[in-house]
């Protein structure tokens, strides 16, 4: 590799961070996506001009391309045309066009594993409060559940002892909440003659 060659992976190297920390992922993504466009297409087709030429001047009126678009393309080895609309590759750039383009690739996979680590942790996370929030309310049943069972039990227990009936232990209750009313035998209004 030649030194001006490493001097411009280097510059390129430089510009895709910058473009990673000076702009959010949602402004990134367009732009990714056009320079993932246009060196795929220079990749797949290297012998067709017409992917080699570029027409900055109508990417540039886009509002969604980030300012490093155009210096990355410069610094992969894009020459600006006489005209000033266009850029041109020339065929001795295309191993550094090559070679930009990986940087890029393998950045975008870094940051999409990234990503998915940190999905997974989300999730973990997740699934951890659920299980402690559904363990709690289970634990909470079988708390209410025992309590239940246990005045069951003493309930059982109290009557047992008192060997009170359960008639009788009924017309306690209504007694004491002055629901009992024992029926009165009413009085024969009928006289004999």
């Amino acid at each position: 590799m030649s030194e001006e060659m490493y001097n411009q992976l280097s510059n390129a190297t430089v510009l895709v961070d910058q473009l990673w920390q000076n702009n959010s992922r949602t402004h990134r993504e367009e732009t990714l996506r056009l320079l993932e466009k246009i060196f795929s297409n220079i990749k797949e087709h290297p012998d067709e001009q017409r992917y080699r030429r570029i027409n900055i001047f109508k990417i540039n009126t886009t509002h969604s391309i980030v300012p490093e678009f155009t210096p990355l393309l410069l610094a992969s080895g894009f020459i600006p045309c006489t005209d000033g609309i266009h850029l041109q590759l020339n065929d001795k750039q295309m191993d550094l066009c090559t070679a930009v383009y990986s940087i890029i690739k393998d950045r975008i996979n870094w940051e999409e594993n990234q990503l998915a680590m940190e999905r997974q942790k989300v999730i973990e996370k997740s699934k951890k409060k659920q299980n402690e929030y559904m363990n709690a309310r289970i634990r909470k049943k079988e708390a209410i559940k025992k309590k239940i069972e246990m005045d069951r039990k003493d309930t059982k227990q109290e009557f047992k002892a008192s060997g009170v009936s359960s008639k009788q232990r009924d017309i306690k209750y209504w007694k004491s909440h002055n629901i009992y009313r024992p029926s009165t035998v009413p009085e024969d209004t009928t006289t004999a003659p």
